[in-house]
């Protein structure tokens, strides 16, 4: 049984984008294991951009995940992206760089210490984070109603399940297999799966229009930062 429960594009702009410090995903998820076979989550982290060493792609300490859950702190500089990271010192020399082209994929254990570096060079660095858990995980964090039940059979009683989204000609890009997605989307979401009434399914769509249009803002605001810093005559 897998449930998807969080993902989110991360991107640093060129010559920007601030250092995520050392930190380990499981010091900052909100989940309970209800038996003794449920394993952590597992973060995938999807290339849109080349991600390379010069534009900040992602480090690890290999087999640092053998060691457990580390204390962190929040004692930075407040120029990184989490503001905490782990209290004790690591060794940069031992990390290991993922260079990875567009599409292709990385995969890491939650307890697995990594980071990333600032991107000095003239590429933005774009991925997509899927993280994925096990269907008898509760998600006991603040996430709405955005657990998507993936395969097996959902268990009501630990989480709440939304269902697959509805594949609208014209107003959704195309994909492969989009003309038999909504038919086939409830058969796989699992039995149980209530569908979004209409006024919820409006309400939904209005918060993405509104963080679709604050996302454009902020990287605005970023670019006209940017020109500042960089010397050029900008106006806002």
């Amino acid at each position: 049984d897998i449930a998807f429960f969080v993902s989110h594009y991360l991107f640093k702009l060129p010559g920007s984008g601030s250092p995520v410090l050392w930190h380990q995903d499981s010091s900052y998820f909100g989940l309970e294991s209800t038996t003794e076979a449920d394993v952590g989550p597992v973060n995938m982290w999807l290339a849109v951009d080349p991600s390379t060493q010069e534009n900040g792609c992602l480090k690890v300490i290999p087999g640092s995940h053998k060691r457990g859950i580390l204390p962190i702190t929040g004692r930075t500089s407040g120029s990184d992206v989490l503001g905490t990271a782990v209290e004790e010192e690591v060794d940069d020399a031992a990390a290991v760089h993922l260079e990875l082209e567009p599409g292709d994929i990385s995969v890491h254990h939650p307890a697995i210490l990594h980071g990333s570096d600032s991107n000095l060079s003239n590429q933005r660095r774009c991925g997509l984070n899927i993280r994925y858990v096990a269907g008898s995980t509760r998600v006991v964090q603040d996430l709405g109603d955005d657990l998507f039940f993936m395969r097996g059979k959902p268990d009501h009683e630990v989480n709440k399940y939304r269902a697959w989204p509805e594949w609208k000609q014209g107003q959704h890009m195309e994909f492969r297999g989009c003309t038999e997605w909504n038919h086939e989307r409830q058969q796989r979401q699992g039995e149980g799966v209530e569908e979004l009434t209409e006024e919820q399914q409006r309400k939904r769509e209005r918060l993405v229009d509104y963080f679709v249009q604050l996302s454009s803002r902020m990287a605005s605001v970023r670019q006209v930062a940017n020109g500042m810093i960089g010397g050029r005559q900008c106006v806002l």
